[in-house]
C-alpha cells in the first residue's frame, strides 16, 4: 500500500482537527468545567502545549470546536435543492440523522451550554445559529405552502424535528441498557432516518402541483 505524505501545512491541519475532535468529546463527556487541556491533548495523541501554541485557552478552544462543529454539520447535512420539494426534504432529514449518529457529543454539547453557561450559549447562537436563522425560517414557509409541514408554531416544529432526529443518539446509552439496542449501528439508524420520516414527512405528504 502506498502511503501518502502528507505536507507540513496538511499535517498541521490534520493536528487540529483532531485536537478539535477531541475536545468536542471530552467537553460533551464532562461539560466545559470538568473539562481539562492535558485530557484533550491525551485523547488527541499531543502534547497539551501545542493546544495552547495553536489555540490559546480554554475558552478560545470550546469557542473553535463549537465553530467547528456546526462547519461539520453544515457539509454534513444536506438540502439539495435540484430535487423535487418531497424528496429533498426526506434526504435533508436522513443526511442530518446520520450526522446525529456520528456526532451524538453536538446536541449534549448545546444542552450543557443552556444548562450550564449562558455566556458561551450567548457565543454559539449568536456566531453560528443567528446567521442561518432566516434562510431556516423562510426555507420553512416555503414548504408549508407545499403542505410538507403541519400549520404549527415554527419553533414547535424546528425542535420537534431537531429531538426526533437527535435525541435517541445522545441519549444512547440509556436506549442500549433500557431497550438492549445500538443506536449507532448502520442499520438502526437508517431505521431511525425511515422512522422519521414517516411520522413527520410522509404523515403529511400531498401530490404536489
Amino acid at each position: 500500500m502506498t502511503t501518502v505524505k502528507l505536507t507540513r501545512r496538511e499535517q498541521r491541519e490534520e493536528t487540529k482537527s483532531r485536537i478539535l475532535d477531541a475536545a468536542l468529546h471530552e467537553f460533551s463527556r464532562q461539560g466545559y468545567d470538568g473539562t481539562n487541556i492535558r485530557a484533550i491533548a491525551e485523547h488527541a495523541g499531543v502534547n497539551h502545549g501545542l493546544i495552547k501554541y495553536y489555540f490559546g485557552g480554554k475558552l478560545k478552544l470550546w469557542q473553535k470546536a463549537v465553530e467547528f462543529m456546526f462547519a461539520r454539520s453544515r457539509q454534513e447535512t444536506t438540502f439539495d435543492q435540484s430535487m423535487e420539494p418531497v424528496e429533498a426534504l426526506k434526504h435533508y432529514i436522513r443526511s442530518y440523522t446520520r450526522y446525529c449518529a456520528r456526532h451524538p457529543e453536538h446536541a449534549r454539547i448545546m444542552i450543557q451550554a443552556s444548562m450550564h453557561d449562558k455566556e458561551r450559549l450567548k457565543w454559539a447562537v449568536e456566531h453560528q445559529l443567528l446567521p442561518h436563522k432566516e434562510a431556516l425560517l423562510a426555507g420553512i414557509e416555503v414548504q408549508k405552502k407545499l403542505g410538507l409541514w403541519p400549520d404549527i408554531s415554527n419553533v414547535s416544529l424546528i425542535y420537534i424535528t431537531v429531538s426526533a432526529c437527535q435525541l435517541v443518539f445522545a441519549l444512547g446509552a440509556e436506549v442500549e441498557l433500557l431497550h438492549g439496542t445500538n443506536v449507532y449501528d448502520e442499520a438502526f439508524v437508517e431505521s431511525h432516518a425511515d422512522s422519521v420520516i414517516k411520522l413527520l414527512v410522509e404523515r403529511y405528504e400531498v401530490p404536489l402541483t
